[in-house]
Parts: C-alpha cells; sequence; structure tokens
C-alpha cells in the first residue's frame, strides 16, 4: 500500500474524532415536578418556600407637603414668572417661548409659570384655565386689547396694570379681565 501523496510543507490533518465530555446522569423527571440533584450537591438558593415578596412594589415617590390650593401667588412670585418669560423669550429668540407656551397654555402655564409652579385658574372655581381660556387671556386681553391703551399711555397703562398686584386679592387689571387668578400648584 502506497502512502497518499501530498504537496507543501505540512502533512495533512489528521481526522480526529469529536470530543464530548461526560454527561451527568440525572434521573427522569416528570414536567413541572423538581426532583434534587443527585448526591449531596448544594443549592444555590434555598430549597422551599421563601418569604421574599413574589412582585416588588415600586420605590414610593417623595411626597412633598402640598399647599392648599387655594394659595395665591404673591406679587413677588408673580414679578419672577414675569422675569422667568421674559429671559426665555431672549434666549430662545421668542419661537422657543412660543412653542412651550402653546403646549402649556393647556395647562393654564406660562413657561415661567410652569417653572415656578403657578397655575392661572378660574376665579371663582380655582379650576386651572385651558387652552381657549389661556390664548383669551394671554394673547387678546393683555397682547392686543391691552396694548392699545398702553401705547397711547406711553407704558403707564401696563405700569397701573401690574402694580395692581398688590390689591389685597392680588388681582390685576388683566386678571379681572379674564376673571382669572394665579394660584400655586
Amino acid at each position: 500500500m502506497t502512502e497518499p501523496h501530498f504537496q507543501g510543507p505540512y502533512p495533512p490533518a489528521q481526522q480526529q474524532q469529536p470530543y464530548y465530555p461526560q454527561q451527568a446522569h440525572y434521573p427522569q423527571q416528570v414536567y413541572g415536578q423538581v426532583s434534587a440533584p443527585p448526591g449531596n450537591a448544594l443549592q444555590p438558593y434555598p430549597v422551599g418556600p421563601s418569604n421574599a415578596p413574589a412582585v416588588y412594589a415600586p420605590a414610593q415617590a417623595v411626597q412633598w407637603p402640598a399647599r392648599p390650593p387655594s394659595q395665591l401667588v404673591s406679587a413677588g412670585g408673580r414679578l419672577g414668572a414675569f422675569l422667568v418669560d421674559a429671559l426665555l423669550i431672549v434666549v430662545t429668540f421668542g419661537i422657543g417661548w412660543l412653542i412651550w407656551a402653546m403646549i402649556t397654555w393647556c395647562n393654564g402655564q406660562t413657561p415661567g409659570r410652569q417653572l415656578l409652579g403657578h397655575v392661572v385658574a378660574d376665579a371663582t372655581t380655582g379650576e386651572a384655565f385651558g387652552w381657549g381660556r389661556m390664548f383669551l387671556r394671554e394673547f387678546l386681553i393683555k397682547g392686543l386689547l391691552f396694548w392699545i391703551p398702553n401705547a397711547v399711555t406711553f407704558g403707564v397703562f401696563g405700569l397701573v396694570d401690574s402694580l395692581m398686584v398688590f390689591r389685597s386679592d392680588g388681582r390685576t387689571m388683566h386678571d379681572m379681565t379674564a376673571g382669572s387668578i394665579v394660584r400655586h400648584i
């Protein structure tokens, strides 16, 4: 018998049998039943009923003390919301503020009021304004209706409107015209 002929520096690879490790023999199980492993093998978990709950409850959110729903925002708080709105208008060139305002008006807020936790609400019921009433208050009353007397009086009308926040009920002329109050959320 002649040996096979090969070319190249290495001889052809020998055929090897695949390696199959010895498999442990476990007793036959019936579906749904757990049997103990052979011998005295330790389990990585306790056998038997567990004291841990089957489902873990989510962590509880931090509950801050709530303000009374009728607490009005102070004059300083309203000034702060105005300044935040003005800063956001400048920083976003008015476009970002306008888009954000269109979204937050449905909750009775402007972007500055949302950041400070204020809401514009109905003066009689205390319910937050919706988008339509916010549009009426912010755009039609403050923007268009009050713009004309403010321009004629060279800003005096706007100053008087703003200073009315120091009244006992904290309502300005545009609040009284729209039937609104500004309260904490």
